[in-house]
């Protein structure tokens, strides 16, 4: 599957769960690569940006990434990086912050949940419209 066209993607969005365990993800043509944004729980914010590169000889993509200081955005950021440029055969960038006060293992575990199903969906838009 090519990079999403002009024609066939615009933009993709997709949120799971409620309240404070709501996570929101969209994803929009930039050219001929992805960007993406992930937020949810009780403060969006700007966590962590991913920057993939998909390889085709390894077909497979590597991602470079920036945290900010205190922030675990990394792990949802790469996650999406990765697949999106590879499902994509293209360069995908993801910006995510999801925050939630004193959030224990439990919640922690709900939003990545959270957050893999809205991936899941916009993996599934971007096959629809390949």
């Amino acid at each position: 599957m090519s990079c999403p066209s002009a024609e066939t993607l615009e933009s993709l969005y997709s949120e799971a769960g409620t309240g404070k365990y709501r996570v929101i993800a969209r994803l929009e043509r930039c050219g001929g690569d992805l960007n993406a944004v992930v937020t949810g729980g009780e403060l969006p914010h700007v966590g962590a940006v991913a920057l993939a590169q998909y390889e085709p000889a390894r077909r497979s993509a590597t991602v470079s990434v920036l945290t900010a200081y205190g922030h675990r955005d990394d792990t949802v950021a790469v996650r999406f990086a990765k697949a999106l440029a590879a499902a994509g055969r293209c360069s995908a960038a993801v910006t995510v912050g999801i925050h939630v006060d004193g959030a224990d293992a439990a919640a922690i575990a709900l939003l990545r949940d959270h957050a893999e199903q809205c991936l899941a969906a916009l993996l599934s838009g971007l096959e629809g419209n390949g």
